[in-house]
């Protein structure tokens, strides 16, 4: 798969601004199409009805249908039933306008979309109203729910949000995977809509695949991390005795939540006031997605515990065979030992021996993170403008900033420096 293809391309290589043509009705786009199905049944032209839902949570009709397409492992998991309720009680708030978008076929659900409404402030400039899935409000790659991917759900989706009731100006997608089918999906559905619109690429993620065992993995590392690694292993256990623990097997989901947060209490997060023991919301936020993913069993969190004091964490979920890595942390007084580098190590031979095959970075990309792996995945955003005269206004203002901005190298990664 390339990893590196990109959803529109401009001769100075930076965005591509949609059409100026027409706007077509966008069933009438999807329509005739034939669907590509990746699993489940496949879609086909049959008729695809809209139902836009206010009160999702309260449908347990919907929840079962949620959770049973979750179950394919094909979308993300900030897409899941779990993370969508952590999100609406720690980062929704009463002035936001919630919904879900729900696209079926003969009353079977095919997919299911959570989203939002929220008023912005565009650069200082200028208020809009942004339509974003919920899955918007955490820092992952973008998605959306589907039971399979095609473009006449794709169509259905736009058509879907073209009859809201309340009014939208921009449609935003920050962080799509320019490989994934669904960036694809969207790329050629507003390509022959005429929809004005703007996809530009992001920055990218780390890979990790993990179809070799544990001990090719190391050689295929660097001989100086390979002895780092092992020094660092005997200093920790000179230091003291050593425990690796996971969350649902050898302490319980709110035992290990409570060391979590201890660790971010004493990591140098906590001081520059982005730990998790610091920001209220994500605390409410973690809490919840905690209880939810345990009971489904994807739940995957390991701490590192020196003479049983908690001192390091690697938290994840897992999904099929994949895990994603939400957050790692480690107590700033044993710096020295490296503890994170070496429960991480654990971390991999672990998921290695669960048969996980994929280790995804999800976040920006870190400088340490090429300790692991070098293979990187590109992201896209896109933004769609509707047809208000705000919309019209931003698309103009995005144009401008655009060409401020044509001189930056859209294939150098940038480092993100989490102490800035």
């Amino acid at each position: 798969m390339n990893q590196n293809c990109r959803l529109s391309e401009a001769s100075d290589g930076t965005e591509v601004l949609g059409i100026h043509g027409a706007f077509l009705s966008p069933a009438a786009v999807g329509a005739g199409h034939e669907s590509h199905a990746t699993a489940g049944d496949s879609v086909g032209p049959r008729t695809i009805a809209a139902e836009i839902v206010w009160d999702f949570l309260e449908s347990e009709a919907l929840a079962d249908e949620w959770a049973a397409m979750d179950e394919f492992g094909l979308c993300e998991p900030s897409t899941s039933l779990d993370w969508t309720r952590a999100l609406l009680r720690a980062h929704v708030t009463d002035t936001d306008t919630v919904f879900a978008v729900v696209l079926r076929v003969a009353d079977r659900a095919v997919a299911i979309i959570p989203a939002m409404i929220r008023r912005e402030r565009v650069k200082g400039l200028l208020d809009v109203a942004t339509l974003q899935p919920l899955s918007e409000l955490h820092n992952t790659h973008s998605d959306m729910l589907w039971g399979q991917y095609s473009p006449d759900i794709v169509a259905a989706f736009f058509d879907a949000i073209d009859t809201l009731p309340v009014r939208w100006d921009v449609l935003r997608f920050g962080r799509f995977l320019e490989s994934s089918s669904i960036a694809r999906q969207v790329s050629n559905f507003l390509a022959r809509s005429g929809m004005p619109h703007r996809i530009r690429r992001e920055q990218p993620s780390f890979f990790l695949g993990l179809d070799l065992s544990y001990e090719q993995f190391l050689a295929a590392r660097s001989t100086k991390f390979r002895n780092y690694l092992r020094r660092k292993s005997r200093q920790l256990r000179a230091t003291g005795r050593v425990n690796v623990l996971r969350a649902g097997r050898d302490l319980t989901v709110a035992e290990a939540y409570r060391h979590l947060l201890a660790v971010e209490e004493r990591s140098w997060k906590h001081s520059r006031g982005t730990a998790i023991s610091v920001v209220p919301r994500q605390q409410l936020f973690y809490r919840h997605l905690f209880e939810g993913a345990a009971r489904r069993g994807r739940l995957h969190l390991m701490l590192m515990y020196l003479d049983d004091v908690p001192i390091a964490f690697n938290l994840g979920i897992t999904s099929g065979e994949r895990y994603s890595y939400l957050k790692t942390s480690f107590d700033e007084t044993f710096r020295h030992l490296s503890p994170a580098t070496v429960l991480r190590a654990r971390l991999v031979e672990t998921l290695i021996a669960d048969g996980i095959r994929a280790l995804d970075f999800v976040g920006e990309p870190h400088q340490w993170e090429e300790q692991w792996t070098d293979t990187l995945r590109w992201h896209s955003s896109v933004l769609v403008f509707n047809r208000t005269p705000r919309a019209m206004l931003y698309r103009l203002l995005a144009g401008l900033w655009g060409l401020r901005n044509r001189t930056r190298d859209d294939h150098r990664v940038h480092y993100v420096d989490p102490r800035e």
